[in-house]
């Protein structure tokens, strides 16, 4: 699940989002449950709500579906409250990436020339507050911005698909994420995935929440410590991290079968279900934060 993660501000103003959800399972299977996640009108999704709009997170009711007494489907109506990138008199904001702070052990920041940033500005019409403020607090630092994840300098955003911005890469260039050229002016707008075809699929409704997220992608190969290389792990050590690890709040559409997990703040872990076996990648800012997952996985 996808989670904006705007940090706390006082002069934040929020607003309403619902998102229906329609998950389906092999109970039999040890892959992820397969979800399809699709914005819905307001107007529409009230109906199905179950309880006050009161938290960050509500479900709204559901209906399950099953097969021979085993559910196979769930679905249901998430409702959110995003906190706005402005202030309440319309004001842009900077954007607080403290996730990525502390993963990185970051005291400053670290920029690209800010004529890189007015040239893409002017070439473009606008780029969004959120990608600007990324490039000021993170574009200087090359153990985020060039790894196994590519952040193009403002100066190399290119099209791709005749009407997306491509800002990020994989290093081997077959797969980049962008920004549909209609969205340039919006502050915190969707993420899109193109993986060298016509089309683009959405990949994350927040370019805030697919930053921190591939920044701790990122950090699995780029932390001081890490394990790296993936090993093949058996159901006990999955059972161990289910039990002792916390979620971490992201995840992206185009890969659901990968879950992100870390008790601390600098460290990060991901399972991947690869068929029929899992393999896991860690790291961590922490020598003793490694150890501590070193031994949970290890043994």
């Amino acid at each position: 699940m996808v989670s904006p993660g705007f940090a706390s501000n006082s002069s934040t103003i929020e607003r309403q989002a619902a998102w229906s959800i329609h998950c389906t399972h092999n109970t039999d299977s040890r892959q992820f449950p397969t979800v399809l996640l699709r914005p819905i009108p307001l107007d529409q999704a009230d109906r199905f709500h179950w309880g006050p709009l009161d938290g960050c997170v509500t479900l709204g009711r559901g209906r399950q579906y099953r097969q021979q007494n085993k559910m196979i489907g769930y679905s249901l109506v998430l409702y959110f409250k995003i906190q706005s990138d402005k202030s309440e008199n319309g004001e842009k904001m900077n954007m607080d990436f403290n996730d990525i702070k502390q993963l990185y052990h970051i005291k400053t920041n670290k920029s690209v020339p800010n004529s890189l940033i007015e040239f893409a500005e002017k070439k473009w019409g606008s780029i969004p507050t959120v990608l600007s403020d990324y490039y000021k607090q993170f574009g200087g630092y090359r153990e985020i911005a060039n790894g196994v994840l590519v952040l193009h300098r403002p100066d190399k955003l290119h099209k791709v698909a005749d009407e997306y911005l491509c800002f990020m890469e994989e290093y081997q260039g077959d797969t980049c994420w962008g920004i549909n050229i209609a969205d340039l002016h919006k502050d915190d707008p969707p993420v899109y995935i193109w993986e060298g075809t016509d089309v683009c699929q959405l990949e994350s409704p927040s370019l805030y929440a697919f930053l921190i997220g591939k920044a701790y992608v990122q950090a699995l190969f780029t932390l001081p410590y890490t394990s790296e290389s993936p090993r093949i792990i058996s159901e006990d050590v999955i059972q161990r991290i289910d039990a002792q690890l916390k979620k971490k709040q992201f995840s992206f559409l185009s890969t659901p079968d990968h879950a992100f997990y870390g008790n601390e703040k600098d460290d990060i872990v991901r399972l991947c279900l690869n068929g029929e076996y899992t393999s896991i990648e860690y790291a961590s800012a922490d020598r003793e934060h490694f150890a501590s997952l070193e031994k949970l996985i290890i043994g």
